[in-house]
């Protein structure tokens, strides 16, 4: 499984070294950081297909950017994880699954994270919030079969637009923002998507500005 590469939050110790040799067997290239805190700063240094926790060092963590983890976390495959020598080893659980399930790491690497682009994280913090827009496929689209929508998390280097329609990760799409004063189409590339019924959480899209006015720019910053 080679060109798939993992990153594993684990603290230092026996669970941490059982983890690592059964990736290693894998095949998939993995790093390892000891805490939840290092979690956002890696995820923006690189891109990486699929995350692995262990549930004890997230309970240990007082870190008091849990909430932020856990957003960050629902944007990558991700596999919980379980050490007990006395009683079987290593368990995976996915996100979200009960304790009775019980996920193979070859498994989640081979389903879940083979299949992922690689993807890191933006730098800039977003802000709640809301604007009035209108997205399209194409430019050409407006007045004709846009959707009518709302751009949310909004910051200067891009946004999270609710759709229910399909969209593919490195796409474009459009947008004119009711609330700015210049109603030129505003471009975007698309970095991730999360489908229609795939979570209890808001579909849309996760996006970048790749092309925007400079006044359309300086009034998103006033907003934020």
């Amino acid at each position: 499984m080679k060109n798939i590469r993992l990153l594993l939050v684990a603290e230092k110790g026996r669970a941490q070294k059982a983890y690592l040799e059964e990736l290693d067997r894998t095949g998939a290239d993995v790093d390892c950081i000891d805490s939840p805190d290092e979690l956002h700063d890696r995820l923006c240094d690189a891109p990486y297909n699929g995350l692995l926790v262990d549930v004890p060092t997230m309970i240990r963590s007082e870190s008091a950017k849990k909430s932020r983890v856990t957003q960050v976390m629902e944007r990558f495959p991700v596999l919980r994880l379980l050490y007990n020598a006395e009683q079987g080893g290593i368990r995976g659980l996915s996100q979200g699954g009960m304790i009775r399930d019980n996920k193979s790491m070859h498994d989640f690497v081979l389903n879940e994270c083979r299949v992922f682009p690689a993807r890191s994280i933006r730098r800039t913090p977003r802000t709640d919030q809301v604007l009035n827009v209108l997205l399209a496929h194409d430019p050409g689209l407006f007045g004709k079969g846009e959707e009518r929508t709302v751009m949310v998390n909004v910051s200067e280097k891009g946004c999270f637009v609710f759709s229910c329609d399909e969209w593919k990760a490195d796409a474009a799409a459009w947008v004119v923002v009711a609330e700015l004063e210049d109603q030129s189409p505003i471009e975007l590339k698309i970095h991730w998507t999360r489908p229609w019924g795939a979570s209890r959480r808001l579909p849309g899209i996760g996006a970048s500005y790749a092309s925007i006015s400079d006044l359309q720019l300086e009034q998103i910053r006033q907003f934020l």
